[in-house]
């Protein structure tokens, strides 16, 4: 994984300044201000998750896109696609499953991965989720 973390810094201050300020910017992507803050002062050596920049990329007020991030971020390597498989699919992932429900509702979802269903041999990528499983203080 290849994180270019001055770039992904460049695009949060465009971002940020878009808002006025990084409380409302974390305020928008539920992302908190001080990982934001960390991020633009770039502190970490690791990228955020997909799902980080899921919620970045979506109230990025139109500056950036998912793919770009996950690029930026090293999640997706740059040319190691190819261009005709570029049909991603974004899987949901739950935290929390009501198997008495027979569907489970867009408030269950906690972010998105996104997947080539051709690199997985997948023919029906709707049909697929990720489940994120923690384990209990309990046990």
């Amino acid at each position: 994984m290849n994180f270019d973390k001055e770039r992904f810094s460049q695009i949060l201050v465009q971002i940020k300044n878009s808002y006025g300020s990084i409380n409302r910017m974390a305020e928008k992507s539920d992302v908190t201000a001080a990982y934001i803050s960390k991020l633009i002062r770039l502190m970490y050596s690791n990228a955020p998750s997909p799902v980080i920049l899921e919620k970045i990329a979506k109230s990025s007020n139109g500056i950036t896109t998912y793919e770009e991030l996950m690029r930026v971020c090293g999640h997706i390597r740059s040319g190691s696609i190819d261009d005709s498989l570029k049909q991603y699919y974004m899987c949901p992932v739950y935290s929390q499953i009501n198997t008495q429900l027979s569907t489970w509702t867009e408030k269950c979802i906690d972010g998105r991965i996104p997947i080539v269903p051709e690199l997985l041999n997948i023919i029906h990528p709707e049909e697929y989720y990720f489940l994120h499983v923690t384990r209990s203080f309990y046990e």
